[in-house]
């Protein structure tokens, strides 16, 4: 009743205060009261700049409670309803980024983040997409999930009959791909007074390799199908295929090419990916049969039509 009586100053004031009492009793039931759908938790209330924030504070005491609280608030909702939340969604994504970082939440929480991502209606770079596709990157992803759980909530989305979803699941394909340099913004690794939590991170190269082959494999089932995103799947391979010639065996980034080449036909991007390894990458310390391996592969490729070639070096090819 106090807290309810004060205020708006000092509800903020307090709630600003109340992470660092995560151990209490009464602080966790008070989020709970809280969170009432009398109270706080109801949409009309969530979807304001005070409710959301609050929501966001109550992470740090009740996280089950709030993760509870969105899914009953949120989870039901139409995307149309779900791009009407515009007052409250700054610090809705916020407390859902702290929620995915868990393991044991990252199934329920990254599920809403890609509804939001759907009905995004934010053009910051940590909005709900934006997350979302951190979520599966190799380092600094953002969430302690293993990629085996992550991705089921990946492959749930590719069967979505929304094209923006599985757009969506498309594009953190090609986002699993990327290599060299990872970073993502700092805070949702720390929930109350508990120790901060830590991504996940391969401890071998052999969970290295398993995770760029998950999202190849995946992205070349897309190319050669029929769905109206193979041409951004095969996009993605071909922007990648440089780098996947560095952490898989050449033969595997080979049977995929040769997969997608029977099925569209000459892929100059593919062969201009290969050039580039040859030209920049290939170092001395490569072993000789794995140049002359992928050397074979890019003169196997090479088309003899006058109009292929044209095309291959319009596109840069050398």
């Amino acid at each position: 009743q106090f807290f309810q009586r004060a205020p708006s100053e000092l509800q903020s004031n307090q709630l600003k205060r109340i992470k660092w009492m995560d151990t209490s009793p009464t602080a966790v039931a008070f989020a709970e009261r809280l969170l009432q759908p009398e109270l706080l938790g109801n949409f009309a209330a969530l979807n304001t700049e005070f409710g959301s924030k609050a929501l966001d504070r109550l992470v740090h005491i009740a996280p089950d409670v709030v993760s509870a609280t969105i899914e009953r608030v949120f989870g039901n909702l139409t995307i149309d309803e779900l791009k009407a939340a515009r007052d409250g969604r700054r610090h809705l994504v916020w407390s859902l980024e702290k929620l995915v970082f868990r393991r044991k939440m990252f199934d329920r929480s990254a599920r809403l983040l890609l509804r939001l991502a759907v009905a995004e209606n934010e053009n910051y770079s940590n909005n709900a997409s934006g997350i979302f596709k951190q979520l599966f990157q190799l380092y600094l992803s953002g969430t302690e999930a293993e990629p085996a759980a992550r991705l089921l909530v990946l492959d749930e989305g590719l069967k979505s009959t929304d094209e923006t979803e599985r757009r969506i699941c498309v594009d953190a394909l090609g986002h699993m791909l990327d290599r060299g340099h990872y970073s993502r913004g700092g805070g949702a690794e720390q929930i109350g007074s508990a120790d901060a939590m830590e991504d996940w991170r391969p401890k071998t190269y052999g969970e290295i390799h398993n995770f760029f082959r998950a999202a190849m494999s995946r992205l070349a089932s897309i190319a050669v199908s029929d769905d109206p995103l193979a041409a951004v799947a095969k996009n993605h391979l071909a922007n990648h295929i440089r780098g996947l010639l560095h952490d898989l065996p050449a033969s595997e980034v080979k049977a995929m090419i040769d997969t997608t080449t029977h099925h569209h036909g000459f892929w100059p991007e593919a062969l201009t990916s290969i050039s580039h390894w040859l030209y920049f990458d290939r170092e001395k310390g490569t072993p000789a049969k794995v140049s002359k391996e992928i050397r074979s592969m890019y003169d196997a490729l090479l088309p003899t039509d006058q109009v292929d070639l044209a095309v291959l070096y319009t596109h840069g090819g050398q």
